[in-house]
């Protein structure tokens, strides 16, 4: 049998289980945009941030299956789990989400979900 405080240590756990899986429901459903800052060359490294252009270049890299992009004079990095979902050329209009990183001196933006990627054929 428990005792009166083990009953209200099981109730408060229950009730903040509960308002864990509200919070990610809610989280969830309003999207990273909520969240992002748009690019610039002052956003700080690991910031979440937003950018939308058209895709000047694509290349992938010769190990990993991802894809390095140039969206209007920013250069983007698509990780392998992204790139083999999305279809994507140079003259697409996108918008996407990522995170910023500075590779070899230059800040990038790194992209790991397909679904940060939005993308409008010309």
């Amino acid at each position: 049998m428990l005792v009166r405080q083990e009953k209200i240590a099981l109730v408060l756990l229950f009730l903040v289980s509960i308002a864990l899986v509200v919070s990610f429901v809610i989280l969830d459903n309003l999207g990273r945009a909520t969240f992002a800052t748009e690019f610039s060359s002052d956003s700080p490294e690991g910031a979440l941030v937003v950018h939308s252009g058209i895709v000047d270049r694509v290349d992938s890299t010769r190990t990993g299956g991802h894809l390095i992009l140039d969206v209007s004079g920013v250069p983007v990095f698509i990780t392998e789990r992204a790139a083999r979902e999305i279809k994507i050329a140079a003259g697409d209009s996108v918008t996407l989400y990522g995170t910023v990183q500075v590779y070899r001196g230059e800040k990038e933006i790194v992209v790991e979900y397909a679904a940060d990627i939005r993308s409008t054929i010309s």
